[in-house]
Protein backbone atom coordinates (compact mmCIF):
# COMPACT_ATOMS: atom_id res chain seq x y z
CA UNK A 1 0.00 0.00 0.00
CA UNK A 2 1.48 3.34 -1.01
CA UNK A 3 1.62 6.33 1.32
CA UNK A 4 -1.09 8.20 -0.58
CA UNK A 5 -3.41 5.16 -0.50
CA UNK A 6 -2.76 4.83 3.24
CA UNK A 7 -3.57 8.51 3.81
CA UNK A 8 -6.82 8.29 1.81
CA UNK A 9 -7.99 5.13 3.55
CA UNK A 10 -7.01 6.51 6.97
CA UNK A 11 -8.88 9.77 6.29
CA UNK A 12 -11.98 7.96 5.11
CA UNK A 13 -11.81 5.61 8.10
CA UNK A 14 -11.51 8.57 10.47
CA UNK A 15 -14.51 10.27 8.86
CA UNK A 16 -16.54 7.05 9.09
CA UNK A 17 -15.68 6.66 12.79
CA UNK A 18 -16.65 10.28 13.47
CA UNK A 19 -19.95 9.86 11.62
CA UNK A 20 -20.66 6.57 13.44
CA UNK A 21 -20.12 8.38 16.74
CA UNK A 22 -22.40 11.22 15.65
CA UNK A 23 -25.16 8.78 14.70
CA UNK A 24 -24.81 7.00 18.04
CA UNK A 25 -24.80 10.16 20.15
CA UNK A 26 -27.79 12.35 19.32
CA UNK A 27 -26.91 15.31 21.56
CA UNK A 28 -24.83 16.94 18.86
CA UNK A 29 -27.88 17.39 16.60
CA UNK A 30 -29.74 19.35 19.29
CA UNK A 31 -26.67 21.55 19.83
CA UNK A 32 -26.39 22.28 16.12
CA UNK A 33 -30.08 23.10 15.97
CA UNK A 34 -29.81 25.47 18.96
CA UNK A 35 -26.83 27.22 17.42
CA UNK A 36 -28.36 27.69 13.95
CA UNK A 37 -32.13 27.72 14.64
CA UNK A 38 -32.52 31.37 13.60
CA UNK A 39 -30.47 31.00 10.42
CA UNK A 40 -32.37 30.06 7.25
CA UNK A 41 -29.56 28.40 5.23
CA UNK A 42 -29.06 25.17 7.24
CA UNK A 43 -32.72 24.24 6.82
CA UNK A 44 -32.97 25.02 3.12
CA UNK A 45 -33.43 21.35 2.15
CA UNK A 46 -36.25 20.92 4.65
CA UNK A 47 -38.13 23.82 3.07
CA UNK A 48 -37.61 22.39 -0.43
CA UNK A 49 -39.07 19.08 0.81
CA UNK A 50 -42.07 21.02 2.13
CA UNK A 51 -41.30 20.42 5.83
CA UNK A 52 -41.51 23.17 8.41
CA UNK A 53 -38.14 23.62 10.14
CA UNK A 54 -39.30 22.79 13.67
CA UNK A 55 -36.92 21.52 16.35
CA UNK A 56 -38.02 17.91 15.76
CA UNK A 57 -37.74 18.01 11.95
CA UNK A 58 -34.37 19.79 12.04
CA UNK A 59 -32.87 17.29 14.50
CA UNK A 60 -34.19 14.38 12.42
CA UNK A 61 -32.75 16.00 9.30
CA UNK A 62 -29.30 16.37 10.90
CA UNK A 63 -29.31 12.77 12.11
CA UNK A 64 -30.45 11.51 8.70
CA UNK A 65 -27.70 13.49 6.93
CA UNK A 66 -25.02 12.18 9.33
CA UNK A 67 -26.34 8.62 8.88
CA UNK A 68 -26.29 8.97 5.09
CA UNK A 69 -22.77 10.43 5.26
CA UNK A 70 -21.64 7.57 7.48
CA UNK A 71 -23.02 5.02 5.03
CA UNK A 72 -21.40 6.73 2.02
CA UNK A 73 -18.03 7.14 3.73
CA UNK A 74 -18.11 3.52 4.93
CA UNK A 75 -18.81 2.39 1.37
CA UNK A 76 -15.90 4.57 0.22
CA UNK A 77 -13.57 2.97 2.78
CA UNK A 78 -14.61 -0.52 1.67
CA UNK A 79 -14.22 0.37 -2.02
CA UNK A 80 -10.81 1.93 -1.42
CA UNK A 81 -9.67 -1.08 0.57
CA UNK A 82 -10.80 -3.40 -2.24
CA UNK A 83 -8.87 -1.47 -4.90
CA UNK A 84 -5.60 -1.50 -2.97
CA UNK A 85 -3.67 -4.39 -4.39
CA UNK A 86 -0.93 -5.97 -2.34
CA UNK A 87 2.47 -5.39 -3.89
CA UNK A 88 3.60 -8.27 -6.06
CA UNK A 89 6.60 -10.10 -4.59
CA UNK A 90 8.44 -9.77 -7.90
CA UNK A 91 8.36 -5.96 -8.02
CA UNK A 92 11.69 -4.35 -7.28
CA UNK A 93 15.27 -4.74 -8.46
CA UNK A 94 16.74 -8.15 -9.21
CA UNK A 95 20.18 -9.19 -10.41
CA UNK A 96 21.36 -12.02 -12.64
CA UNK A 97 25.05 -12.96 -12.36
CA UNK A 98 26.72 -14.22 -15.52
CA UNK A 99 29.76 -16.51 -15.87
CA UNK A 100 31.90 -13.80 -17.51
CA UNK A 101 31.54 -11.52 -14.47
CA UNK A 102 28.89 -9.28 -15.97
CA UNK A 103 25.48 -8.82 -14.40
CA UNK A 104 22.05 -8.12 -15.78
CA UNK A 105 19.96 -5.88 -13.54
CA UNK A 106 16.20 -6.28 -13.89
CA UNK A 107 13.90 -3.62 -12.48
CA UNK A 108 10.26 -4.68 -12.22
CA UNK A 109 7.68 -1.93 -11.67
CA UNK A 110 3.89 -2.23 -11.78
CA UNK A 111 3.79 -1.46 -15.53
CA UNK A 112 7.34 -1.84 -16.89
CA UNK A 113 10.49 -3.92 -16.83
CA UNK A 114 13.91 -2.34 -17.32
CA UNK A 115 17.05 -4.31 -18.28
CA UNK A 116 20.58 -3.00 -17.76
CA UNK A 117 23.85 -4.85 -18.41
CA UNK A 118 26.60 -4.15 -15.84
CA UNK A 119 30.26 -4.90 -16.69
CA UNK A 120 32.61 -6.78 -14.28
CA UNK A 121 33.93 -3.49 -12.84
CA UNK A 122 30.41 -2.46 -11.83
CA UNK A 123 29.91 0.14 -14.57
CA UNK A 124 26.98 0.16 -16.94
CA UNK A 125 28.11 -1.81 -20.01
CA UNK A 126 24.96 -1.30 -22.05
CA UNK A 127 22.28 1.30 -21.85
CA UNK A 128 19.21 -0.27 -20.32
CA UNK A 129 15.97 -0.94 -22.16
CA UNK A 130 12.53 -0.43 -20.67
CA UNK A 131 9.46 -2.20 -21.96
CA UNK A 132 5.81 -2.23 -20.93
CA UNK A 133 4.71 -5.26 -18.96
CA UNK A 134 1.63 -6.75 -17.35
CA UNK A 135 1.61 -9.45 -14.71
CA UNK A 136 -0.68 -12.40 -14.13
CA UNK A 137 -0.45 -14.55 -11.03
CA UNK A 138 -0.73 -18.18 -12.06
CA UNK A 139 -0.71 -19.92 -8.71
CA UNK A 140 1.29 -21.30 -5.86
CA UNK A 141 2.99 -24.68 -5.58
CA UNK A 142 5.53 -26.29 -3.27
CA UNK A 143 8.23 -24.74 -5.47
CA UNK A 144 6.95 -21.17 -5.08
CA UNK A 145 4.62 -18.60 -6.60
CA UNK A 146 4.23 -18.54 -10.41
CA UNK A 147 3.60 -15.52 -12.64
CA UNK A 148 3.28 -14.83 -16.34
CA UNK A 149 4.70 -11.53 -17.53
CA UNK A 150 3.44 -10.26 -20.88
CA UNK A 151 5.81 -7.80 -22.56
CA UNK A 152 4.48 -5.38 -25.16
CA UNK A 153 6.13 -3.21 -27.79
CA UNK A 154 5.75 0.57 -28.15
CA UNK A 155 2.49 0.06 -30.07
CA UNK A 156 0.99 -2.02 -27.26
CA UNK A 157 1.29 -5.26 -29.25
CA UNK A 158 2.33 -8.36 -27.29
CA UNK A 159 5.89 -9.45 -27.95
CA UNK A 160 6.83 -12.23 -25.54
CA UNK A 161 5.62 -13.97 -22.40
CA UNK A 162 8.05 -14.63 -19.56
CA UNK A 163 7.35 -17.26 -16.93
CA UNK A 164 8.49 -16.50 -13.38
CA UNK A 165 8.79 -18.69 -10.31
CA UNK A 166 9.30 -16.76 -7.08
CA UNK A 167 11.13 -19.26 -4.89
CA UNK A 168 11.34 -17.04 -1.82
CA UNK A 169 11.61 -13.33 -0.97
CA UNK A 170 15.10 -13.05 -2.39
CA UNK A 171 15.31 -15.53 -5.29
CA UNK A 172 13.41 -16.29 -8.45
CA UNK A 173 13.77 -18.23 -11.67
CA UNK A 174 12.92 -16.32 -14.83
CA UNK A 175 12.22 -18.37 -17.96
CA UNK A 176 12.81 -16.09 -20.94
CA UNK A 177 11.80 -17.85 -24.21
CA UNK A 178 14.77 -18.54 -26.45
CA UNK A 179 17.33 -17.90 -23.70
CA UNK A 180 16.45 -20.48 -21.07
CA UNK A 181 15.90 -20.02 -17.35
CA UNK A 182 17.84 -17.42 -15.36
CA UNK A 183 18.33 -17.39 -11.61
CA UNK A 184 17.86 -13.93 -10.11
CA UNK A 185 18.47 -12.60 -6.61
CA UNK A 186 16.79 -9.54 -5.11
CA UNK A 187 18.90 -6.42 -4.75
CA UNK A 188 18.36 -4.91 -1.30
CA UNK A 189 18.81 -1.14 -0.95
Amino acid sequence: MSTSEFIVISGLSGAAILLWAMVGWGGWAERVYERYKGSPWPWFWLRIAGAEPSRKSCVRFLKAVSFLGMVLVSIGVLAAAQTVQPASPLLGTWEQSRPNGTKMVWEFSATTIAFTLIDPSGGQAERGNTTSASYEKLGRSELGESYRIALTDTNGEPTVDIMVLIKDQDSMRLDFPGYGPFELIRVRP
